[in-house]
Order: structure tokens, then C-alpha cells, then sequence
């Protein structure tokens, strides 16, 4: 089990640090999409209400739905980033190269341990 232990250690540990830089960027990123979201829906607001500020007076309503568009899409690719520096199953694959020898070691033992039992009887 130590042996388990200290390859989840060797393998985990050092991303650790980089999964939470990367957890905090993309919290940073999202948070700046939504803002600018959020400006963007109110311009949208203003042009169809007519009462859009004159430095946006050029503005129309099909360019602020376009780059409402293209920040949604945005979003979303953020969204769907992965935080962890591997692909995602990595982790599971590791657990199940280190895990099937030991099973199958235990599975070895119970079996000679039935069948002995059995014979001797």
C-alpha cells in the first residue's frame, strides 16, 4: 500500500499547485467575460430602448448582438477548459495499472486458499 501511496504522491503532488493556477485563471477569465456580458447586454438594452449614450450612438444592434455572440462563445470555451495539466481519466488509468497486480494477487490468494481448503477437508 505504501507503494500506492507514493505513486499517487509522485504523480498528484506536483499539480497540485498548477491545478489551482489554473482553477484561479480561468475563474479570472470568466469573470471578465461576464462582465463584459454584462456591458454588452446593457448596450443592447440602450440601442433598442433609444437611449444609448452619444459615444455609442454608432453602435447597432446587430454589431452589439454580434459581439454578445462572440463573448458567449467565449464563455463557453472557457468553460469547457480542463483545471488539470492531463487529460481527464489519467488518474483513473494510473489507479487501475497500480491496483490490477495487487487485485489480482488478492483474487490469487483467496482462490488457492479455497480450493486448498477444499482439498484438505
Amino acid at each position: 500500500m505504501l507503494g500506492l501511496a507514493s505513486i499517487l504522491a509522485i504523480f498528484i503532488l506536483p499539480v497540485v499547485g498548477m491545478h489551482r493556477h489554473l482553477v484561479d485563471d480561468k475563474e479570472q477569465a470568466l469573470r471578465e467575460v461576464r462582465q463584459a456580458l454584462e456591458t454588452a447586454f446593457k448596450r443592447l438594452h440602450d440601442t433598442l430602448a433609444g437611449v444609448e449614450p452619444a459615444a455609442t450612438a454608432t453602435l447597432t444592434t446587430g454589431t452589439v448582438a454580434e459581439q454578445i455572440d462572440a463573448l458567449v462563445r467565449q464563455e463557453q470555451y472557457l468553460m469547457a477548459l480542463p483545471t488539470w495539466p492531463w487529460p481527464p481519466g489519467t488518474l483513473a488509468k494510473l489507479l487501475s495499472v497500480a491496483l490490477l497486480p495487487l487485485l489480482l494477487l488478492m483474487a490469487q490468494q483467496v482462490i488457492e486458499w479455497f480450493f486448498i481448503e477444499r482439498l484438505l477437508r
